[in-house]
């Protein structure tokens, strides 16, 4: 009888419990849906897609992703600012780089090499990014130009990751 017992207790157990099954793809943890949820309520935006993928990664593997990403941004910027110029820009973003997100494969990349506070805040920088796309898509409005929207959206996001730091960091884990 206590054996049955046992194997019932074992079996309710196994039943009840939470399998974890990994795969070798990245998790999402309950700390990333809780800031997907805080990003969406920060900019009153509905919560009604599913998270994007979010890849931890080390300098080079976002930088390589980086470069990926924005491989048509840079004859943009060598036409309307030079060679030099571009070249100046792009070095400046890869040398700050932190994460970033792909709205074609819908995937959050944040540097591994982050402090875990910063690694949050970035994340949440990212998920506007994400949600932006999601609620207008990378089109310009008529009367606003391309630039001066990108300029918009990346505001936004900067705004979103100091809150999320002012809230959520203590002062001296804001570095990495």
């Amino acid at each position: 009888m206590a054996t049955m017992i046992n194997w019932v207790l074992v079996g309710w157990v196994l039943l009840t419990q939470p399998v974890i099954v990994w795969t070798g793809e990245p998790k999402t943890d309950s700390g990333d849906e809780a800031i997907y949820r805080w990003v969406a309520a920060e900019m009153g935006a509905e919560p009604i897609w599913p998270m994007p993928v979010i890849r931890r990664v080390d300098h080079d593997t976002l930088e390589t992703r980086f470069a990926a990403i924005n491989r048509r941004v840079y004859p943009l910027l060598s036409a309307k600012y030079g060679a030099n110029q571009a070249k100046a820009i792009m070095t400046r973003y890869m040398d700050e780089l932190a994460g970033l997100y792909d709205p074609h494969t819908e995937t959050v990349y944040l540097g591994n090499f982050l402090g875990q506070c910063r690694q949050k805040a970035v994340l949440a920088h990212e998920i506007c990014h994400f949600f932006q796309f999601r609620q207008a898509g990378p089109k310009s409005q008529p009367a606003v130009s391309a630039e001066l929207e990108q300029l918009t959206r990346e505001l936004e996001a900067q705004c979103i990751e100091r809150k999320f730091m002012e809230l959520h960091c203590p002062v001296d884990s804001n570095s990495p």
